[in-house]
C-alpha cells in the first residue's frame, strides 16, 4: 500500500498553455479529461479555483479527476496533487472550527489527519460512491469535524478524570498508570508534555493513552510515521522510561 503522502510536494506545472478539452462539471471526467497529465490537471484546478473565488463560472471536473486518480487508482503523484491543491481549504475549516481550542494542536496536523482518514476510509472500490467533487469535499469536512470533536471530548473527559484523582483518589503508583488514566490537563499533564521531544511522540502519547490504542492499531492508523508495531512499542517504552527518570515526575508516582 502506498505510504501516506500528506506533505509531499506536488508535481511541477508546465509553463505551456492548455489546449481545449471536453469538460465534465464537478463529476466523472470524460475521456479527454482523463488524458491530461497530473501537472495539467493541477494547472486546471488552480485556474478554476481562481474563477470560483472571483464568482465566475468554474468547472470542478478537474478536481474530481485528480481525486479519482489519487483514490480510485492509488496514483501517488495525483495524491500529492490533491493534498497540495486542497490543503488550504482544509486549513480554513480547521481554524474556523469551534472545537479547535478545546482539541488543541496545530492546524496542519489536523489537516494531515483528515487526509489520512479519507485515504484509509475510502478504498478504490468505494470511490464511485462520491458522484462529484462537492461530495468528496463534504466528506473531508466531516473528517475535520469528527477529528476535532472527538479530541475535544476526550480532553474534557480526561480533565474530569484528573479532577477526581486530585480531589479524592489515591496517588497513581506508576507513570504508565498516570498517563493511561487519560490525563490531558493540569500540572501532571504539563510535566508529561515537557518530556515529549517531537510531534510523533506527542501523537503517540495521545493515541496510546487518551484513545488507548494498541501498538498494532497505532501503526495501522499512521503507517507513514511508524514502520511496524514494534517501532510503536519501542517509542512508547522509551517515552515512559524518560518520564520515570524526570525529576518533576517523582511526586506524582511516589
Amino acid at each position: 500500500m502506498m505510504t501516506m503522502l500528506v506533505r509531499e510536494t506536488a508535481p511541477s506545472t508546465p509553463s505551456t498553455g492548455l489546449a481545449p478539452w471536453t469538460r465534465a462539471p464537478g463529476g466523472p471526467a470524460t475521456a479527454d479529461v482523463r488524458e491530461l497529465t497530473v501537472a495539467e490537471l493541477l494547472q486546471a484546478c488552480q485556474r478554476e479555483g481562481t474563477r470560483f473565488l472571483a464568482r465566475e463560472p468554474s468547472d470542478a471536473g478537474y478536481g474530481y479527476e485528480l481525486f479519482r486518480r489519487a483514490i480510485g487508482l492509488r496514483d501517488g503523484a495525483a495524491w500529492a496533487g490533491v493534498v497540495a491543491q486542497f490543503r488550504s481549504v482544509l486549513r480554513v475549516w480547521v481554524r474556523r472550527h469551534p472545537a479547535l481550542g478545546a482539541a488543541g494542536g496545530a492546524a496542519d496536523d489536523w489537516v494531515d489527519q483528515a487526509f489520512s482518514r479519507l485515504w484509509l476510509a475510502v478504498p478504490p472500490e468505494r470511490f464511485d460512491r462520491f458522484p462529484d467533487l462537492a461530495a468528496l469535499l463534504r466528506y473531508l469536512k466531516l473528517c475535520v469535524h469528527s477529528l476535532l470533536a472527538d479530541a475535544a471530548r476526550d480532553r474534557r473527559q480526561a480533565a474530569r478524570s484528573l479532577d477526581a484523582a486530585v480531589e479524592g483518589g489515591p496517588e497513581l503508583p506508576d507513570v504508565a498508570l498516570a498517563v493511561t488514566a487519560r490525563i490531558t490537563g493540569g500540572e501532571l499533564w504539563g510535566v508529561v508534555l515537557d518530556e515529549v521531544e517531537d510531534e510523533t511522540e506527542r501523537l503517540l502519547l495521545y493515541l496510546s493513552f487518551v484513545q488507548q490504542l494498541k501498538p498494532r492499531q497505532v501503526q495501522a492508523r499512521y503507517p507513514e510515521r511508524f514502520a511496524c508495531a514494534d517501532d510503536v512499542y519501542k517509542m512508547k517504552r522509551n517515552l515512559l522510561d524518560r518520564l520515570r527518570r524526570a525529576p518533576r515526575m517523582a511526586r506524582f508516582v511516589a
